[in-house]
């Protein structure tokens, strides 16, 4: 996994981190989780923390012992990760260390997750969006839930607004979802579910 853009900033409580990364490796990493840890000047650790990694594409285990989370060769995945460094803020990390743990199994492609026609709706203070959770996997979804980057020029995740549904969205079915707000909207985004079956 190689992270291709990383961004710091202020959160309630405390540093919050967005990652942007992408498999260059030529097997599925599965259950990827992204570990990060933060530095001052000085060279001292000033908070710590670690998240999963989001995907679109879900894969069963080929012994057909269950299913799997795996960002394919050659797919993008984000993370975020909240309350890394309470009471330090951005301009005080010098330093970003992080590393990606997964498994390689054996897997075969199940289906997939992918948020579609998102769409930005304006409020006062930023933005929330729109848009449509397909179940494309087969199996039933038990409880929807997406999130929502809003990106920048160099597509550098700006925040996340997330959104969670109340009911199972059966194999072929859709979920309408609008997220809470955030106070950039981005040029572009990058839409993820964060549950799979």
């Amino acid at each position: 996994m190689k992270a291709t853009a990383l961004t710091l900033e202020s959160g309630p409580g405390g540093v919050v981190l967005y990652g942007s990364l992408r498999n260059v490796g030529e097997s599925p990493a599965c259950g990827a989780a992204f570990s990060a840890e933060l530095f001052d000047a000085s060279g001292q650790s000033v908070g710590a923390g670690v998240g999963g990694l989001l995907v679109r594409r879900f894969f069963r285990l080929a012994d057909g012992s269950g299913t799997a989370a795996c960002v394919a060769p050659g797919d993008a995945s984000m993370t975020s990760l909240r309350d890394l460094a309470p009471g330090v803020a951005p301009q005080d990390v010098s330093r970003v260390e992080y590393w990606c743990n997964y498994w390689s199994l054996d897997v075969v492609p199940l289906g997939s997750l992918e948020p579609r026609d998102v769409q930005t709706v304006p409020h006062g203070d930023g933005a929330s969006f729109t848009g449509v959770l397909r179940n494309e996997l087969g199996v039933p979804l038990p409880l929807p839930a997406v999130a929502v980057f809003p990106l920048d020029e160099q597509e550098r995740p700006l925040g996340v607004a997330l959104a969670e549904g109340t009911e199972a969205v059966p194999a072929g079915g859709s979920w309408r979802f609008e997220t809470g707000v955030v106070e950039n909207a981005g040029v572009r985004v990058a839409a993820f579910p964060t549950r799979g079956p």
